[in-house]
């Protein structure tokens, strides 16, 4: 008894992510305060670089539904040189869309618009749990079909970082339907993590106060019942290497990590990338890994490299 206590306290402090607000996606005014206040954290010589958006850009409020009817909050980049390519940028745990915005921000010079959006229980989004990448899928499919709704679309990519990089892998490998007729072209992967199991163990270690993390080993299959039980959702079966399908027919996908991340471990993104290319038995898959950044900020660390590598990627496969 004592241990499901636990376990429901630390199942609510994973999901204070919609207490992040200010990180929103919502309302053009807040994007133009957000993009301000981000920016005055860069030095001038940041600034010269593409990843520095400036105060002055043009960014749609845009709001749609998820699979289960959840309201979701997302915000459009439209290219000034018209373009039917769009890139949708997925955010981590407790991050936004308006902090993946950054991280995606030099693919319009490569010609696409770009669209980012808070998952559920993040930013402006409607409150749920936080699922790790399960019903993530839902609102990835949603902003998806969103853009199919309201634009013309010739090709879709898509970036994620860190829970959105799981998401991505998620989906690549469990929608292959859905991605054929959405046209969905490629992914790129930052900092994934191969099983929400293994993100968990990391959230009750790190993210938790110190002594619920002692109790790991007891709590962690609580919160999995919990989950399974009164929420329907089955943590235990989002592992990348129980999902993939022997003869997998997806997008490619560049997958980026630094050896020396310290939440999630860059030898997820090896085994997602030789598991990926074995069941599809093609090339066209990337794996770059970096050998310092910190947990989704290769682009920062490793600046040219990084948008050498992606730029390339998406050209090859866009």
């Amino acid at each position: 008894m004592e241990d499901r206590f636990i376990a429901r306290k630390l199942i609510n402090l994973f999901n204070k992510a919609h207490n992040l607000a200010f990180l929103s996606s919502s309302t053009t005014k807040v994007n133009y305060n957000l993009v301000k206040l981000f920016n005055t954290a860069f030095n001038d010589e940041f600034k010269n670089n593409p990843l520095y958006i400036g105060d002055g850009v043009k960014l749609e409020t845009i709001n749609f539904k998820s699979e289960d009817n959840l309201n979701l909050s997302g915000t459009i980049y439209r290219n000034p040189v018209k373009t039917n390519k769009w890139i949708i940028g997925l955010h981590g745990y407790s991050s936004s869309g308006i902090a993946k915005l950054f991280s995606i921000w030099n693919y319009r010079e490569l010609g696409y618009n770009l669209m980012v959006f808070d998952f559920r229980c993040h930013g402006n989004s409607d409150n749920d749990i936080i699922t790790l990448g399960y019903k993530e899928n839902w609102d990835l499919k949603a902003a998806i079909k969103y853009l199919w709704a309201n634009e013309v679309v010739e090709s879709i990519g898509i970036s994620g970082t860190s829970m959105g990089a799981f998401t991505l892998n998620y989906f690549s490998i469990t929608e292959e339907e859905f991605i054929r007729k959405h046209k969905v072209k490629f992914g790129i992967s930052d900092s994934t993590f191969m099983s929400a199991p293994k993100a968990l163990e990391y959230l009750i270690n790190h993210q938790a106060p110190s002594i619920f993390g002692n109790y790991l080993s007891v709590v962690k299959q609580d919160i999995i019942d919990i989950y399974r039980d009164e929420n329907d959702v089955n943590l235990d079966n989002l592992d990348y290497l129980k999902l993939i399908p022997k003869n997998l027919k997806s997008f490619p996908i560049l997958l980026i990590h630094t050896i020396d991340d310290d939440v999630t471990n860059y030898q997820d993104s090896v085994k997602i990338y030789e598991a990926k290319t074995n069941a599809e038995k093609s090339a066209n898959n990337e794996l770059k890994l970096f050998e310092s950044g910190g947990h989704t900020k290769a682009i920062v660390k490793n600046y040219d490299e990084y948008m050498k590598v992606s730029n390339q990627f998406i050209i090859n496969n866009q």
